[in-house]
């Protein structure tokens, strides 16, 4: 049939009349319903249950007031809210942890490489997210020979406090530094700043904390770097090739003033290479005594030597041992280039590992002294082109 419109609307109007009728009849029938077990609990004489009833049958009754039925509406929409609330909290922990897992587990092959790198004898393991009265901090075990260590023992156990020496510790915390260099994505935008961090690391380690602070240098926005060891300092001059970018700057001491001033470090560092190659002659025609600043020295002249000698090789980002790498095959053959052949390639090796033995000593003894004098000899003619094993 075709009504009209004055038709349609009284129909919508009956219609919605039916259903308000419909779901009064059906809260009169659950009403009817708990009249019906109040008649029979009255039956059997259950004072406290009539109660409890009467008032269920007055809460039914307020249900329907239009005000508590609108503070009622409210209340379910709220916990509605409250509930939906709660799924989305959960949903976003779940999502949290799982990148702190992801960021924890990138984070712990970050410090290992950089522990490979300083030639550590441990690993870490099991990093994870802990959070002690709501701070989020980290947890882990060290590795020290397939023999897991942990941070806290007892004292008869090992831990790291009795295990790690202190250029172990060191390099520990320097790779956990890196490492959270290494993860960030804005390291272009980043100043970073190294306080000193060449403290009670062997030979070794400082050439690969050099490499490792040049490679930041390069790719940080700026670097601040505060250090006792002008050594070190010329080490990082030698390697970094923006030199224009660097400026220097010193504290002198005098009682109890302290006076900050400009420094030309790489003008400084020529003065320490003269007086370096000086030192490592006069030791050699028996003018200065054994020393063990000369172990130091022969690590230092061979790169310096190879910064000039080599500067598309030997790169801001390379030591020693990495530019050897670029030389050898992993059979143990060498390449043969233009840069150099064999002959100097093993020779470089050998001086390479003498300078990075680990010393354990404090001054150097007798039966070490003809040792030493060997290789400052073939240090000095190394860098002059004169292999001893020319072939």
């Amino acid at each position: 049939f075709d009504f009209d419109e004055v038709s349609r609307e009284s129909m919508i109007r009956f219609q919605r009349s039916l259903s308000s009728i419909k779901q009064e009849n059906a809260n009169i029938a659950a009403v009817n319903t708990e009249i019906d077990r109040v008649k029979a609990r009255s039956e059997r004489g259950d004072v406290e249950a009539l109660k409890l009833e009467e008032r269920k049958l007055q809460c039914l009754r307020l249900r329907g007031e239009p005000e508590v039925a609108k503070l009622c509406s409210g209340y379910e929409s709220a916990r509605t809210a409250w509930e939906d609330a709660q799924v989305k909290r959960d949903t976003r922990r779940n999502q949290m942890s799982q990148h702190n897992a992801e960021s924890f587990q990138r984070y712990g092959r970050a410090i290992n490489e950089h522990l490979d790198k300083f030639g550590a004898g441990f690993r870490i393991r099991e990093l994870k997210e802990v959070a002690p009265g709501g701070v989020v901090t980290s947890e882990f075990v060290i590795a020290i020979n397939e023999e897991e260590v942990k941070l806290k023992s007892p004292i008869e156990s090992a831990s790291f406090s009795n295990t790690l020496s202190g250029g172990d510790r060191a390099a520990l915390a320097l790779a956990f530094f890196f490492a959270s260099l290494d993860q960030r994505q804005d390291l272009c935008e980043t100043v970073v700043v190294i306080d000193d961090p060449l403290s009670s690391l062997d030979e070794g380690r400082r050439s690969k904390t050099v490499s490792a602070v040049v490679g930041y240098a390069t790719d940080a926005a700026k670097l601040i770097m505060f250090s006792h060891d002008r050594t070190f300092l010329c080490q990082f001059i030698r390697r970094f090739r923006k030199r224009t970018q660097v400026a220097g700057l010193s504290i002198e001491h005098e009682g109890k003033v302290s006076t900050i001033g400009d420094w030309n470090l790489e003008e400084a560092c020529s003065r320490d290479e003269e007086a370096r190659g000086l030192r490592m002659q006069r030791f050699i025609n028996g003018e200065e005594r054994a020393s063990l600043a000369l172990y130091s020295d022969i690590r230092q002249h061979i790169e310096n030597y190879l910064t000039l000698a080599y500067p598309s090789e030997f790169t801001a980002s390379s030591g020693v041992g990495d530019f050897l790498g670029h030389h050898e095959r992993e059979d143990g053959l060498y390449y043969t280039t233009p840069l150099l052949h064999k002959a100097r390639v093993a020779e470089l090796r050998d001086l390479y590992d003498y300078s990075s033995e680990e010393l354990h000593w404090n001054i150097v003894p007798e039966s070490a002294q003809r040792e030493l004098h060997l290789q400052v000899r073939r240090t000095l003619e190394f860098c002059r082109g004169e292999s001893r094993n020319r072939s």
